[in-house]
């Protein structure tokens, strides 16, 4: 969901998608899909959450849209799309200047994709952004030896 989409702030709207279908686990679309709400109706919450993330940042107006799809370099949808290759689970983006984009890429039963943060730290998508990271969070403590690459690490429990 979009950032300007006019549903952004309703909760039973970003989780109705994921009404479960068989072979479908869609824990990790409702974590996500609910951080994402928390983040939007709580500005404690999001300034806390974002400060896992950079404690030293001015972070001012964010954007977040969730299981956002970017298109490869010659504009067309990733073929891909449909796996996590061409999907972030999670987009913050600053609005000040320089412009940052956060990749939030959550886990809740599942484990990495091959080299998936790599192919998201080198899509097109977020060339445009002057800086950008990709953050894992799992339950994990620690990073997860499959997530090389990643800029960072937040437990759920955290």
């Amino acid at each position: 969901m979009h950032s300007y989409d006019t549903l952004r702030n309703n909760l039973f709207a970003r989780l109705f998608s994921y009404t479960p279908r068989e072979g479908r686990k869609p824990i990790e679309d409702f974590c996500t899909e609910t951080l994402a709400w928390c983040l939007l109706e709580s500005p404690t919450f999001r300034q806390r959450f974002l400060s896992l993330i950079d404690r030293k940042r001015d972070w001012g107006e964010v954007d977040i849209a969730t299981q956002y799809s970017y298109r490869t370099a010659d504009g067309e949808e990733d073929a891909k799309a449909e796996s996590d290759a061409g999907r972030f689970d999670l987009l913050i983006t600053t609005r000040e200047t320089p412009s940052l984009a956060v990749v939030i890429e959550s886990k809740v039963d599942s484990s990495f994709g091959f080299q998936q943060i790599s192919r998201y730290k080198n899509s097109p998508a977020l060339k445009k952004y002057q800086d950008a990271m990709v953050i894992t969070l799992t339950p994990s403590a620690t990073k997860p030896t499959d997530a090389k690459g990643a800029d960072g690490h937040i437990p759920w429990a955290q």
